[in-house]
């Protein structure tokens, strides 16, 4: 069987070498045709170039994705621990208090205030 896909091989493989020098020589008449014409076909190799580049480092990017997921998480769970320990330890009902009595005495200096300026228009009028 091995003997068999060896011989296969070596009978398919000037075809397969044949069809590849056709195709560069389509690809090189191509680029020939397109230079007559103005277009600057070294400039877009560059581009392909730059843009395969940039491809590759995406992909490595994405590759890395899980790991830097696995850290954020990570990290995720520690802050959330820490803001729970600095939590429990916090005292609501005496913040909510000293809340209440700014806003209350606010509201008693704006209520006083608005009375202040009703008696005096009130004064006014008479």
């Amino acid at each position: 069987m091995l003997m068999e896909n060896t011989d296969y091989w070596k009978n398919q493989l000037p075809s397969y070498q044949k069809t590849i020098d056709l195709a560069k020589a389509e690809v090189q008449k191509t680029v020939e045709l397109l230079a007559e014409k103005g277009v600057n076909v070294a400039e877009i190799e560059v581009q392909s170039k730059s843009t395969e580049d940039k491809i590759v480092e995406f992909d490595k990017k994405l590759e890395n994705l899980p790991e830097i997921r696995s850290k954020l998480v990570i990290q995720y769970k520690i802050e959330k621990e820490e803001q729970m320990k600095i939590n429990k330890h916090r005292d609501y009902v005496r913040e909510r208090t000293i809340d209440n009595r700014i806003l209350y005495n606010s509201f008693l200096a704006v209520s006083s205030n608005n009375n202040v300026e009703k008696v005096s228009v009130i004064n006014r009028k008479r």
